[in-house]
């Protein structure tokens, strides 16, 4: 068995899907120790994280039933970058829309118009503190 990290960008084997990528961690293994490897599981292509390979199918064939019947343990850890702030920036434009039509039907306005204008309050605030923290445009 061969554990190794599989950087993101690279296939772990050829496919007809992807064509023009040249980057297989079962090719590059096989040139780096010599002799053919047999994947026990795959990672996408964006994804990067430890890659398990059979040294012999009949290996590689157990340890992918471990893998089918979750007898391995796997642990994901998944790095965000823009889209929680941006959640988070939506979700203060939610409570904005809806602060704001609260706000208007208790003055006396009508139920449509109220929530017409906590709707305009919550998308340009989404619109622009999103742009400015999470995007960084209106530097």
């Amino acid at each position: 068995m061969v554990a190794l990290y599989k950087p993101a960008g690279w296939l772990v084997h050829r496919t007809g899907l992807d064509a023009g990528e040249t980057r297989f961690v079962v090719q590059a293994l096989r040139d780096q120790i010599g002799r053919h490897v047999y994947p026990v599981h795959r990672l996408d292509k964006g994804t990067c994280g430890v890659l398990v390979m059979g040294l012999h199918p009949a290996a590689a064939r157990a340890l992918a039933g471990a893998f089918a019947r979750h007898a391995v343990h796997k642990r994901y850890l998944a790095l965000v970058r823009g889209w929680a702030k941006f959640a988070l920036t939506c979700s203060v434009g939610l409570l904005a829309n809806v602060g704001a039509a609260a706000v208007l039907v208790r003055f006396g306005f009508h139920e449509y118009p109220a929530a017409l204008a906590g709707i305009v309050i919550g998308s340009v605030w989404n619109y622009t503190l999103s742009s400015r923290f999470v995007w960084g445009r209106y530097t």
